[in-house]
């Protein structure tokens, strides 16, 4: 895979995690979380800084390039398990995408792409 189109998918995970970041915002998941049950939410917000540093590795951040794979994995996971916690109509196009990006960085792991 091209330089570019890693930089691209950079940039993609980037606005990702921003994007997830719309709803603790909003305050919309307190209607949604069951009482005393921060849990799906912590998740959530743990899948959104992963987006970004992802993102930041992807885009070309040195120190950070060998660990894009392990944090596209971890926050896809931890947001997929926070969109599906909270239930929420608006969070399957969102849930989408993390799956696409899950098995991107499983396929970066397994076969990897040229720096």
């Amino acid at each position: 895979m091209s330089k570019r189109m890693t930089s691209v998918l950079g940039w993609l995970a980037i606005a990702h995690g921003l994007a997830l970041a719309v709803l603790p915002l909003r305050g919309l998941a307190a209607d949604s979380v069951p009482v005393g049950n921060w849990m799906p939410v912590v998740l959530y917000v743990v899948g959104m800084l992963g987006y970004v540093a992802a993102g930041l590795a992807l885009a070309g951040l040195v120190p950070m390039r060998r660990f894009a794979s392990p944090l596209l994995v971890l926050a896809s996971v931890y947001s997929l398990v926070g969109m599906t916690i909270l239930g929420l109509d608006g969070l399957w196009i969102g849930a989408a995408l993390s799956l696409a990006f899950l098995f991107l960085g499983f396929w970066r792991g397994a076969v990897g792409w040229p720096d």
